[in-house]
């Protein structure tokens, strides 16, 4: 957000459809194209522990939902914080 503007959050209805579940080192190139193919509609990256140096090491990173298109997505409202 731009200087004096508070930042929005949307909140959403996401259809993830049939959703094709990956771990940490999956190919981060991966398209929309190649995930339909396999017959899925998005994906689930399950993170696990952070590996990386810092305050979050060692510590669960969460899992990451991605969807390819707005088609799948319905914004329900948007919170200013």
């Amino acid at each position: 957000s731009g200087k004096g503007q508070g930042s929005v959050i949307l909140e959403c209805r996401v259809a993830a459809g049939n959703v094709q579940v990956l771990d940490r080192d999956a190919d981060p190139r991966l398209t929309f194209r190649a995930l339909a193919q396999r017959g899925y509609d998005s994906v689930l990256v399950q993170r696990g522990i952070c590996q990386e140096p810092g305050p979050g090491f060692g510590k669960p990173s969460g899992d990451e939902y991605v969807v390819y298109s707005w088609d799948q997505v319905q914004v329900v409202r948007e919170v200013t914080v």
